[in-house]
């Protein structure tokens, strides 16, 4: 029975290849759609541990301080801040830029670098945010770590990666001399932004940039709940009003929050296409396994006459269906993994991401489309009465 059905699949190949391009199709436009969605709450999750944090930049710095320029702040900004409640740390940042000359960038402006206290274990240099890849985190000045997508930019520019142990040589402003950056570790959070950017010890952003020793570029203020995080900037704020230069405050979290609300719309927007995806592909299965069905009733009379069961005759087409659903799902998947491929490539990120929980959702499409596309038509030919088949009669 099983060879029976598995030979009918393929009996008319041009038949089966209907089936499997309709299913494939469906399958491949299903993994893209999801494959979105998992990377999009990939890079969400990522950017967790930004929802208690506000940073505190000179009003005229871009992008909130998250990118270099803007007049350096006093470093005593930090001690006021620090007498404000709800306030557990407040951590310099020197933000500066390695050159293309030092370091090949898509960006004109170079790869952010970013100095951090380093005495400090839980800052972002000495404890890299999200996963260490590679390496170890900073523990003397001189040392750096990478973010994942630092590599993905120099990979999209034929560039090789950073590792432990490669030299990224800059140029002091302060002293006129050039120096090397020893990379001991690459890190990933699954946040663009983030992974954008290289760590490394606030004194040698400061001679980057030719910055004195009482000078930032920033402040990341730290607090006790992240539902505190709104009036501490607006404390900030106050406590620094008429301060030269003046600041501004930004809070990431607020941006995770509105981003959190969209995603309810967006996933039900690529459900409803998966879905779309799930019908086409088994109405398709469904059309052609009636027509082979139909096509195939006196044969389904003699099998009958010759001692099939229904229960034979369901289980043989529910076959025929899966082996198609199956064959048709493992191409579309394919396609579908190239396409993220592509897409992974062009990018740049891993904005797409295919997760085992996806595969899984992919085997279950398939099982259910066979089943379902499969069903209707075994019934008919269970119900075939093989007097009436022999006869000619349908």
């Amino acid at each position: 029975m099983f060879t029976y059905a598995i030979a009918n699949a393929f009996r008319r190949w041009g038949i089966s290849i209907l089936a499997i391009v309709g299913i494939g199709l469906g399958t491949m436009l299903m993994t893209v759609l999801m494959s979105l969605n998992a990377g999009i709450h990939t890079r969400l999750a990522g950017t967790s541990h930004l929802a208690g944090e506000i940073i505190v930049a000179p009003a005229d710095a871009p992008l909130g301080g998250m990118l270099p320029g803007g007049s350096p702040l006093p470093l005593s900004d930090a001690q006021a801040i620090g007498t404000i409640p709800h306030v557990t740390a407040v951590a310099p940042r020197v933000v500066a830029s390695i050159p293309n000359t030092s370091l090949p960038s898509a960006v004109s402006s170079g790869v952010t670098l970013i100095g951090v206290d380093i005495g400090d274990p839980n800052s972002p240099a000495v404890t890299p945010p999200g996963d260490l890849l590679e390496g170890r985190g900073v523990r003397q000045p001189r040392e750096i770590v990478v973010g994942a997508q630092v590599n993905a930019m120099l990979r999209q520019m034929g560039q090789g990666d950073l590792h432990p142990g490669n030299v990224v040589k800059i140029y002091q402003l302060n002293t006129h001399m050039e120096e090397d950056l020893t990379v001991v570790g690459v890190f990933e959070t699954h946040d663009a932004l983030t992974d954008g950017v290289i760590y490394g010890d606030v004194q040698t952003a400061r001679d980057l940039l030719g910055l004195d020793g009482d000078k930032v570029s920033s402040l990341d203020v730290e607090v006790d709940d992240a539902n505190n995080a709104s009036a501490v900037a607006r404390a900030i704020s106050d406590q620094l009003q008429g301060a030269q230069p003046a600041i501004q405050t930004s809070l990431p979290g607020r941006g995770l929050a509105e981003l959190s609300g969209a995603m309810g719309l967006l996933d039900q927007f690529l459900l409803a296409g998966s879905m779309v995806a799930a019908i086409a592909g088994g109405m398709s299965v469904f059309i052609i396994m009636m027509m082979s069905v139909t096509e195939r009733l006196r044969e389904f009379g003699i099998l009958k006459a010759a001692g099939w069961s229904n229960h034979n005759l369901i289980v043989a087409v529910l076959i025929e269906s899966l082996t198609l659903s199956i064959f048709g799902a493992d191409a579309g998947f394919a396609l579908g993994a190239l396409a993220v491929g592509l897409l992974r490539r062009l990018i740049g990120t891993d904005v797409v991401v295919i997760t085992p929980l996806l595969i899984g959702e992919v085997a279950a499409f398939t099982l259910l489309v066979g089943c379902i596309g499969g069903i209707f038509p075994a019934l008919r030919a269970a119900r075939s009465r093989p007097i009436e088949m022999l006869r000619g009669g349908y």
